[in-house]
């Protein structure tokens, strides 16, 4: 419960129901296409410290986010290194402040099974807990994007939505968000999303014209969230 209650105090100091993070690496989906305009907007520090990557030595170069990436993820890791990862200079003036989809839903989820384990435990934290479910469940209703029909990440420091889909985008019944007005909808992107596909369920479609069939969130499939996709699709009515 503390971990939660930690997320809800650092990644949502606006107090508004949704989750920020504020460094892609935070996301676990590292090279994800949403994470593109919010980087464009990034200029690389001129004081970044000469590095090397580690990752190369042991992946291929095709497979993994490019130099320029590279720069503008350690331009956060400056930022914070400088503010002593403040949590209110990172919310508000990092270079990058998103609130993730996948994040959000796996947040959300989360809140519900502890919800579970306190019935079952009897932990007294039910009516926190319910409080928190709502609040966040709430906060989902900014990440509806009217004009793609999908939820869709959020760049924070634009308030702008992120015009993009990807597999985190259906993750929304894995945090048990069902909504009888976006149900059809969310289904047919889905049936777009994996249109063409050979396996199931790619990062992004094949369709798209960012599609790579190499470089980790811009194409290949991850069995986790494929767990996390037919979770939510089985509770699907």
């Amino acid at each position: 419960f503390k971990n939660l209650k930690w997320f809800a105090e650092y990644r949502d100091i606006d107090n508004n129901g949704y989750i920020s993070i504020i460094h892609p690496w935070e996301s676990g989906r590292d090279n994800s296409i949403e994470w593109d305009e919010p980087l464009k907007n990034i200029k690389v520090s001129q004081n970044l410290k000469k590095y090397s990557r580690k990752d190369l030595r042991q992946i291929a170069d095709d497979e993994r986010p490019t130099r320029e990436d590279y720069d503008k993820y350690l331009t956060i890791v400056e930022f914070g290194e400088n503010c002593l990862w403040d949590k209110e200079k990172m919310f508000y003036d990092s270079p990058f402040n998103v609130v993730d989809i996948g994040v959000q839903f796996m947040f959300l989820k989360s809140l519900k099974d502890l919800l579970k384990i306190n019935d079952e435990l009897k932990l007294n934290k039910e009516n926190e807990l319910n409080l928190m479910i709502q609040k966040y469940e709430n906060g989902c209703k900014l990440l509806w994007n009217n004009k793609i029909n999908c939820y869709s990440s959020y760049d924070y420091k634009s308030k702008k939505l992120i015009n993009e889909i990807t597999h985190a985008s259906f993750m929304c019944y894995y945090a048990e968000l069902f909504n009888k007005k976006y149900d059809s909808l969310i289904l047919n992107n889905f049936k777009l999303h994996i249109k063409n596909s050979e396996f199931l369920v790619p990062s992004i479609s094949i369709n798209h014209n960012k599609f790579d069939s190499k470089k980790y969130w811009r194409g290949p499939i991850w069995c986790i969230i494929n767990l996390f996709l037919i979770i939510g699709f089985k509770k699907f009515d």
